[in-house]
């Protein structure tokens, strides 16, 4: 399922938006966590409630939101999972949190880390390439 603003207004009509607010990365002893999605700090794979592993597709994305969408104004930080896979031809997205607009900057900046983090994981596994393969 791909996240986006009406999936995103559903989701906070029945959550409280505020227990899913992102005010910086969280460590562990050994992962990395932006909202509720934790990067493991050696191995290719990230935690939402269980650990998953990661794959080419796997980085994290922001989804601005408005008022008149939600109710309040922020951006969505989302883990895209992956494209397709052998169980699931449709992508599938996990909602890491949000943040409010005024800290888009900053979520950018957390994103970037992240999506650096999922290559290098994937590089140092061998499940991705150092280059990309030439037509």
């Amino acid at each position: 399922m791909i996240i986006d603003t009406s999936k995103l207004a559903a989701f906070f009509a029945e959550e409280p938006a505020a227990a899913f607010v992102i005010e910086g990365i969280r460590e562990t002893e050994d992962s990395r966590y932006l909202g509720q999605v934790g990067l493991h700090k050696r191995d290719p794979v990230f935690r939402f409630a269980y650990w998953m592993g990661l794959c080419p597709d796997t980085h994290f994305r922001l989804e601005p939101f408005s008022a008149e969408e939600v109710g309040f104004d922020g951006i969505a930080v989302v883990l895209h999972q992956f494209t397709a896979s052998k169980y699931q031809d449709s992508p599938e997205e996990l909602l890491a949190g949000w943040v409010p607009s005024g800290m888009a900057e900053r979520a950018g900046e957390w994103v970037e880390q992240f999506n650096a983090d999922i290559r290098r994981r994937l590089l140092d596994s061998g499940q991705m390439p150092a280059q990309p393969s030439s037509v």
